[in-house]
């Protein structure tokens, strides 16, 4: 287990190692096959690769085609490919001004395009969600400081600099 940025620092000494999975969570951060990060994560030698994210990938079939390269490369061929293949005409048949051909062409496309997607995206709404998870409780727990916390508390309110911040007649943009 390791963050995305801990893992840009170490991730040349973990070129050698196989994996035989990596699950990627927050994967919205991957969206853009030209981060630092997503290449990096691509280029481990791994069997096989799990995204899981929160965020909807919304109408932007760009970040849409990065995420299921990431997971599953090549399926829907290159990046030329799939703008010519499903991007341009999904995108053209939500014109108001688009041909009934156009339109047909780009149902037709979007179709294929969750057909060929759905055999290994896995999503969930959180109305879904709902019916099999209890429901969500927030706690808040007030815990007492110890000696050392107090002493380190009392230590920076009586710095000077903090005490500048309380006490100064200057303001942010520095007028008076």
């Amino acid at each position: 287990i390791i963050g995305y940025e801990m893992f840009l620092r170490s991730h040349q000494q973990m070129g050698d190692v196989n994996f035989d999975l990596v699950i990627c969570d927050e994967g919205h951060r991957l969206k853009n096959t030209g981060i630092k990060t997503a290449t990096a994560i691509t280029d481990l030698p791994t069997r096989r690769r799990i995204l899981l994210t929160g965020t909807p990938v919304q109408n932007d079939l760009q970040e849409f085609f990065a995420i299921v390269e990431f997971c599953n490369p090549g399926v829907l061929g290159s990046t030329a490919s799939f703008h010519r293949l499903y991007e341009e005409p999904i995108l053209h048949s939500r014109r108001t001004d688009c041909t009934p051909q156009e339109k047909e062409l780009g149902d037709a496309r979007a179709a294929e395009l969750y057909r060929l997607t759905s055999l290994f995206c896995l999503r969930r709404t959180q109305e879904i969600n709902r019916k099999y998870l209890p429901p969500k409780v927030e706690s808040v727990v007030f815990c007492k400081p110890s000696d050392l916390q107090l002493a380190l508390y009392r230590k920076l309110l009586a710095s000077r600099l903090v005490r500048s911040c309380f006490f100064s007649s200057t303001t942010l943009d520095g007028r008076g």
